[in-house]
């Protein structure tokens, strides 16, 4: 994202005629989406893998999902989180399920909707 910041910035320094929007898939996500999962948002967890369910089921393994919270050292700057973490997940994958991407994901697009239309007001 600060690579995408930095490019948009230079491109509208350099430009009085476009406007650069950036627009994350965190940026998405508002209280409605945190109230449909139990678990705290981080990665590939409960959120991601219900999405991934709903977008993509069959490649979705959920016999592998697993539950894990490593403990990494809170302000520590990291390349990687691999000492800490058996594997990628950060969260809990296990209460993923199709029904529940379907709602997060049709909210993610009301709220991008919704700011495209903002974006259209500037």
């Amino acid at each position: 994202m600060i690579a995408l910041r930095e490019a948009g910035f230079s491109y509208t320094k350099n430009s009085n005629k476009s406007k650069v929007f950036l627009v994350s898939a965190a940026d998405l996500v508002d209280e409605r989406v945190k109230k449909l999962t139990a678990s705290p948002l981080y990665h590939a967890d409960e959120l991601e893998t219900s999405l991934m369910l709903f977008l993509a089921f069959s490649l979705v393994k959920m016999d592998k999902a697993v539950k894990e919270s490593p403990n990494v050292p809170k302000y520590l700057i990291k390349t990687t989180g691999r000492p800490w973490m058996k594997s990628s997940v950060l969260g809990d994958a296990t209460k993923a399920s199709y029904e529940k991407g379907e709602k997060i994901f049709n909210l993610l697009v009301d709220n991008l909707v919704q700011i495209v239309k903002d974006f259209q007001t500037h």
